[in-house]
């Protein structure tokens, strides 16, 4: 499969979220419940709540759909999260409302 999104999103104090639809940008104590890995928070329906390296600045993210397990590649850090969307998808950096 092929990538949906692959970019620079800006990022705020090391958080970025996803969205899709109306639905809000998630809290990070409610994104990550039931959750180990402590980068990607994905337990509220339709969002994800994205830790990051770079504290603020441009980010590279790389969105991609995929049938089976897909190699690591020589990213720094890969996280699998399931995402049901609910509409279109917008990124944002902490406080920001989605947009970009």
């Amino acid at each position: 499969m092929g990538a949906l999104f692959d970019g620079l999103v800006f990022t705020s104090h090391a958080q970025l979220t996803l969205t899709t639809g109306l639905v809000e940008p998630p809290i990070p104590d409610l994104a990550f419940i039931g959750q180990e890995n402590g980068l990607c928070g994905a337990t509220v329906t339709g969002a994800l709540f994205l830790i990051t390296g770079t504290r603020t600045g441009w980010t590279p993210v790389r969105v991609s759909l995929w049938d089976e397990a897909p190699g690591l590649g020589e990213w720094e850090e890969v996280v699998e999260a399931s995402l049901v969307p609910a509409g279109e998808a917008a990124f944002a950096g902490w406080a920001e409302r989605g947009g970009g």
